[in-house]
């Protein structure tokens, strides 16, 4: 590799994949990179190497979360859908080896387009109480495998639940909330308190 050759350095989310035969109206060399989010883009060298403002840090997907569309920035369902990609794409997030680190992945038609999540999310019952869940949870998220469905169900579908055995009887935790009366946050409370079945289903 030349020593003025970026390919392999890392700018931003952008990893420099190759150098092109391309040449920038500067004669610049143009780059083929590849972004955290999964896409691949050009760039010019100068851009990359820029410091401030101007400089080239994604490919363009950073430009969209800090400007969404219609002014989305400051709606619940705006923070959902950046949680989405955040589980998906960025290697950071602590939840993202259950998902993006088990090959979970976003459909191109929501992953860089907050307006089209909204409008799909809003065409099939989303409010501000609902999370959104994979039917399959060994699926990507796409309208087909997506619905909007309360905390309590959505922890039916989990992977990670596991059942519990008391009194002679196996259920979920939460349809053990459904039998005991109790809500289910504070039985999943009193589980990891490490306090004994009898106490956890104390009513």
């Amino acid at each position: 590799m030349h020593i003025n050759d970026l390919t392999g350095r890392r700018f931003g989310r952008l990893t420099v994949v190759r150098k092109t035969d391309q040449r920038g109206p500067d004669g610049g060399i143009i780059y083929e990179c590849l972004c955290d989010c999964g896409n691949t883009c050009l760039a010019l060298g100068g851009k990359l190497t820029r410091k401030g403002h101007s400089a080239k840090r994604s490919c363009g997907c950073l430009h969209d979360e800090t400007h969404p569309p219609h002014g989305g920035s400051k709606t619940l369902l705006y923070h959902k859908w950046k949680g989405m990609r955040e589980r998906c794409y960025d290697k950071n997030s602590k939840p993202f080896k259950n998902y993006g680190g088990r090959g979970i992945s976003i459909c191109d038609e929501w992953k860089n387009d907050f307006a089209a999540f909204r409008d799909w999310a809003l065409a099939n019952g989303y409010r501000e109480d609902l999370s959104i869940d994979r039917i399959d949870v060994n699926g990507n998220y796409c309208p087909e495998n997506c619905r909007w469905i309360t905390l309590e169900d959505q922890q039916r579908n989990k992977r990670t639940v596991k059942p519990i055995t008391w009194n002679g009887e196996t259920h979920l935790l939460p349809e053990w909330a459904e039998i005991t009366g109790i809500k289910y946050g504070t039985l999943w409370k009193r589980l990891h308190e490490g306090k004994p079945l009898d106490e956890v289903f104390k009513k």
